[in-house]
C-alpha cells in the first residue's frame, strides 16, 4: 500500500517525522523483564500460579509480605502492578483461581473464612469485585453461550454434596447444582468438559461404573452416562477429549485394546472405537490436535522404540500415519502458530526437539535441536514461544519463526546453567506475561514485549530548514510488521 501525507505546518510535521522514523530501541522489544518484585527475595511471590487475560489486563494469585495468596492485577508496569481485593483478610490466603470470562465479568473461586467457599465476579476494580455465592468455584469452568459450567460444591466439610457438576447465569439466584452425580460427599471427579456443537461432555464416575463419558444440556435429567465402555465399577478413563467434524473423539481403554481412538455421537451405539491401529497389542493414542481437515494424533508402535504422528478424517480407513520418531516420544502439547504444527519430539541424545509439521510426511521436519524441557508452546501474534533447555544454559524462554536460525533464546534470565523456569505463559495484545525465576528472586512476574518493530529499507533524508521558513522533505519506504511495504512522502 502507498500513502502519501502533505503538509505545510512545519514545524509540527518536523516533529512528527522525527518521531516516525527514530528507530525503535532494540532494549524495549523482545527483551524479558521483572514486572514487580511482589515478594522481595528468593522465596517468590507466585509459585507456579495461573496467569489470566481479561479486559487488557492481567490477573493471577500472588503473595507479599504481609498478605497470603490474593488477587493481583498488571498492566505490564511496576507501578501498575498491585493488589487488587484482599479477599481472606490478613495474612491467611483465599487462593483464587479458576479465572473464566463470562458475561463481561471475570468469574473465580476463593476460600473464606470457616472453610466456606466463595464464588466471585470481577469487573477489574476492587470496589466491582464481589461475592456471587457461596459455592466453591472449582476446576474445569467451561462457557457455553449464556451459561457458565463448573465444578463446584458448597464447603469443604459438606457431607451432602461432593465436588459436582454446577451451572450459573452470573447471578447467586442462578448458581445451580446440575446433577449429584457421585450421592453424597464423595467427589464425582468431573473433568475434561468439552463443547461439541453445544453438548456438554465430560467424564466423571458415579460410584456405580468407573470413570466414563458423560454428557450434559444442562438440566438434572439430560445430564447422563453416554456408555459404560468398561461394564461395572471398572474405569475405562477417557482422555484428550476433542471437538471434530460435529464429533467427540477422544482416547480410552475398552478392556480389550489400549489406549486406542474412539469417537461419540453422543448415543451408546455411536460411541465406538475408530481403529485399533496396532492389533492384539496396547496402544497408547494421546494428544489428539484438529489441523488442516484432520484429526492429529500420537501412538507409539509396540514392540519397537518407534512413535508415530497419526491422521485420521474421522473414519477407520482414513488412519494414516504422517511420521515415525525412532528412540524417542512426542512430547505435549501440539500447538499450531501460523497453520504450521509443532511439537517436541526426543530422540536418544535429547529428551526434546522442536518440530513442525504441515500434516504431510515430507513437511514433517526438525526445526531445532534442543538437549531438554521443550514445552509451554505459546502463540505470540505468529510467532512461537517455547521453554527449553539448550544444554548450555538452563530451562530458558525461546522463540521460532519456524526456521533453525530464527529458533534462539530470547533470553538467558537466569544466568548460565542455572534455570529460570519460564511457565504459565500468557498473552495480552503483543506482551507475552509469565513467571520466573532469576538469581536475585524466587518464581515472580515477567513480561517480554513481543511486538515487532517497523523495519526500514533506508536512512531518511530530511531537506530543508523549518525554522528560517523552508519545506520540508522526506521521503521514506518502510515495512511494517506484517510485511506490508509504505512509502512516505512528507512535505
Amino acid at each position: 500500500m502507498t500513502v502519501t501525507a502533505r503538509n505545510h505546518w512545519k514545524s509540527l510535521i518536523f516533529c512528527l517525522a522525527l518521531a516516525f522514523f527514530a528507530p525503535a530501541p532494540s532494549s524495549a522489544a523482545n527483551t524479558p523483564y521483572l514486572v514487580k518484585d511482589i515478594y522481595p527475595g528468593s522465596v517468590g511471590s507466585l509459585n507456579s500460579r495461573s496467569l489470566h487475560s481479561f479486559n487488557g489486563s492481567l490477573y493471577f494469585d500472588a503473595q507479599d509480605v504481609t498478605l497470603g495468596n490474593e488477587l493481583w492485577k498488571s498492566d505490564g508496569t511496576n507501578a501498575g502492578t498491585f493488589l487488587l481485593e484482599d479477599i481472606y483478610l490478613g495474612d491467611q490466603s483465599s487462593y483464587p483461581g479458576g479465572f473464566t470470562d463470562f458475561n463481561g465479568s471475570l468469574f473465580f473461586g476463593a476460600s473464606l473464612p470457616n472453610r466456606v467457599y466463595g464464588f466471585f465476579k470481577s469487573d477489574g476494580t476492587a470496589a466491582g469485585t464481589v461475592l456471587v455465592s457461596n459455592i466453591g468455584f472449582g476446576r474445569n469452568g467451561l462457557v457455553m453461550g449464556s451459561t457458565l459450567f463448573f465444578v463446584g460444591r458448597e464447603r469443604a466439610n459438606d457431607l451432602t454434596h461432593g465436588p459436582e457438576l454446577w451451572k450459573t447465569d452470573g447471578t447467586a439466584a442462578g448458581t445451580v447444582l446440575v446433577k449429584d452425580i457421585y450421592p453424597g460427599g464423595s467427589d464425582s471427579m468431573i473433568n475434561n468438559m468439552t463443547d461439541v456443537d453445544g453438548t456438554l461432555y465430560f467424564t466423571a464416575d458415579d460410584m456405580v461404573h468407573g470413570n466414563e463419558l458423560w454428557k450434559s444440556d444442562g438440566t438434572t435429567a439430560g445430564t447422563v452416562l453416554v456408555k459404560d465402555i468398561i461394564p461395572g465399577d471398572e474405569a475405562s478413563n477417557p482422555a484428550y477429549l476433542t471437538s471434530f467434524n460435529g464429533q467427540l473423539f477422544f482416547a480410552e481403554i475398552d478392556g480389550l485394546h489400549g489406549q486406542e481412538l474412539w469417537k461419540s455421537d453422543g448415543t451408546a451405539e455411536g460411541t465406538m472405537l475408530v481403529q485399533d491401529t496396532y492389533t492384539g497389542a496396547p496402544g497408547d493414542a494421546r494428544l489428539l490436535t484438529s489441523y488442516k481437515g484432520y484429526l492429529f494424533f500420537i501412538e507409539s508402535e509396540p514392540g519397537t522404540n518407534i512413535t508415530w504422528l497419526w491422521k485420521t478424517d474421522g473414519t477407520a480407513e482414513g488412519v494414516i500415519k504422517v511420521k515415525g520418531f525412532v528412540q524417542g516420544s512426542i512430547n505435549g502439547p501440539i500447538k499450531v502458530v501460523n497453520d504450521t504444527m509443532y511439537f517436541a519430539a526426543g530422540n536418544a541424545a535429547h529428551c526434546a526437539d522442536l518440530w513442525k509439521s504441515d500434516g504431510t510426511s515430507a513437511g514433517t521436519v526438525l526445526v531445532k535441536g534442543l538437549y531438554s524441557g521443550c514445552s509451554n508452546l505459546t502463540d505470540v501474534n505468529g510467532t512461537l514461544y517455547f521453554t527449553a533447555n539448550d544444554g548450555v544454559h538452563g530451562t530458558e524462554l525461546w522463540k521460532s519463526d519456524g526456521t533453525a536460525a530464527g529458533a534462539v533464546l530470547v533470553k538467558d534470565i537466569y544466568a548460565g546453567s542455572g534455570n529460570s523456569y519460564p511457565e504459565n505463559l500468557t498473552v495480552i495484545s503483543h506482551t507475552l506475561y509469565f513467571t520466573a525465576t532469576d538469581s536475585a528472586h524466587g518464581a515472580e512476574l515477567w513480561a517480554v514485549d513481543a511486538n515487532n518493530p517497523l523495519a526500514f529499507a533506508g536512512t531518511p533524508t530530511i531537506t530543508g530548514n523549518a525554522l528560517v521558513g523552508n519545506t520540508i522533505g522526506l521521503a521514506e519506504t518502510v515495512t511494517d510488521s506484517d510485511g506490508d511495504t509504505v512509502a512516505l512522502s512528507y512535505q
